[in-house]
């Protein structure tokens, strides 16, 4: 007996199933809706030459300046400076190779920049009375817009630490993310005169501006202030 009920049971799944289809069979086809949208509105000619918009001036789009040669960027040395005999450039594109130098670990430097998608960068040098600086401005493939703001809140998160500035620093006046840090403590190397440093990163855009600033004198932080503006107006 309960063989035959499942028997029962199985044809009558197979018997609604059939009735089913048969149905569905005699009914009308419904319309599907068109795979293509009718009415595409295409211009039927060209606009002339003269009524094609103008392109993007460089202060409604920052990317026109951005996008071009980085050098024309950055600061020109004051009157009365000379640009570092030494390195034998001012302007000049930097490798990651080299930029990377500057770091206490350019191994792990060099790995970091790579994963905030480093593009390029380009540095200047001068010298100018007993003051020397150096300023670089680091572009980043911010298709995420992380990697320039990584990139300064690294730079800008161990800037306040006792080996390094022990302060908090300075917020760098319409900048928005500036900041600038006058070193407490003079550097001290054995059979060297004391050096007193000063350091300002900034964010615009995909660029990050990075100004070093060394004299063997007390520094004056509204001269690192004035001339990291300078620099961040440009951008």
């Amino acid at each position: 007996m309960p063989l035959l009920l499942a028997c029962a049971a199985l044809l009558g799944v197979v018997a609604g199933v059939a009735g089913g289809y048969t149905v569905q069979a005699d009914r009308e086809p419904a319309a599907t809706p068109p795979l293509s949208q009718p009415g595409l509105a295409y211009p039927a000619e060209p606009l002339p030459k003269d009524e094609e918009p103008e392109p993007l001036t460089a202060e409604e789009d920052p990317r026109v300046r951005t996008e071009g040669d980085l050098r024309r960027l950055l600061l020109r040395k004051p009157g009365g400076a000379e640009y570092d005999r030494v390195r034998g450039f001012h302007q000049s594109w930097v490798p990651l190779a080299d930029y990377v130098m500057n770091y206490t670990d350019p191994r792990g430097a060099f790995h970091a920049m790579l994963g905030y998608s480093f593009r390029r960068a380009v540095v200047t040098h001068w010298e100018e009375e007993n003051a020397y600086v150096t300023i670089s401005l680091v572009q980043f493939r911010d298709d995420t817009a992380v990697g320039s703001i990584d990139h300064l809140e690294t730079q800008q998160g161990y800037l306040s630490d006792t080996d390094q500035a022990d302060n908090r620093g300075t917020a760098l006046p319409g900048s928005g993310n500036g900041r600038v840090w006058v070193y407490d403590e003079p550097y001290k190397e054995e059979g060297s005169v004391p050096v007193y440093e000063a350091r300002c990163l900034a964010r615009r855009g995909d660029i990050v501006m990075e100004l070093f600033y060394s004299s063997p004198d007390p520094i004056d932080e509204d001269a690192v202030l004035e001339l990291s503006a300078r620099q961040v107006e440009r951008l």
